[in-house]
């Protein structure tokens, strides 16, 4: 298997880079199993899809503003820190760049000089690193300086508009980098508009 099979053609004028102003407006892409046939609806119209039994899993996780950027004590170059998650060790495990430029030992400060920085451990065999904080609470800091980590496609910066929509409706977990709880924001801002149809649905 190669990277190259999951290459397709997306043109940029059909990427949406900003949300839609109300969330129940946002479009939905449904899927036709017997035909193959695509066709493109409003999510308001989600319930019409479900069947009597289904069950409907919502994801209440909480994306992290995973990504922090600071400079290398030694030389000044900026680096760019992804958090992925904490280990056992009281040390984070996180992608780096420019990772070849920062090996264990090295010292990184991030960019608000009050929240210190961080310092290398170890390089792993997949490829990310280890790094440990002086913060005590990583998650405070990441909440505080920390920016959402949005896909290559979105060239918007990620502000807070774009953040209210890839973010939860709860603080109630938090989180790996890896999960997007978007579907939960949009199913509980449409339950209004379903039950007034007369929908059953229920949360």
């Amino acid at each position: 298997m190669k990277v190259s099979d999951f290459h397709y053609d997306l043109p940029e004028e059909l990427i949406a880079q900003h949300p839609a102003a109300r969330r129940s407006d946002s479009a939905m892409l449904v899927l036709d199993r017997r035909s193959g046939a695509f066709s493109r609806h409003g999510f308001v119209e989600f319930p019409q899809y479900l069947r009597s039994g289904d069950c409907l899993v919502i994801n209440d996780t909480r994306v992290l503003c995973a990504r922090l950027w600071g400079h290398r004590v030694q030389t000044g170059g900026r680096v760019q820190a992804f958090l992925l998650e904490p280990a056992a060790d009281g040390t984070w495990t996180c992608l780096l760049r420019p990772g070849r430029r920062l090996p264990p030992g090295a010292r990184v400060e991030l960019e608000d000089v009050a929240a210190g920085g961080f310092v290398v451990t170890r390089k792993n065999p997949d490829g990310t690193f280890q790094v440990r904080f002086d913060a005590e609470d990583v998650f405070a800091l990441m909440e505080k300086d920390g920016q959402i980590p949005l896909p290559p496609i979105l060239t918007a910066s990620p502000c807070r508009r774009i953040a209210s929509v890839i973010r939860p409706c709860t603080r109630r977990c938090r989180g790996r980098w890896r999960r997007r709880p978007r579907g939960c924001i949009l199913l509980l801002t449409c339950l209004p508009v379903w039950r007034r149809a007369g929908s059953g649905l229920r949360v």
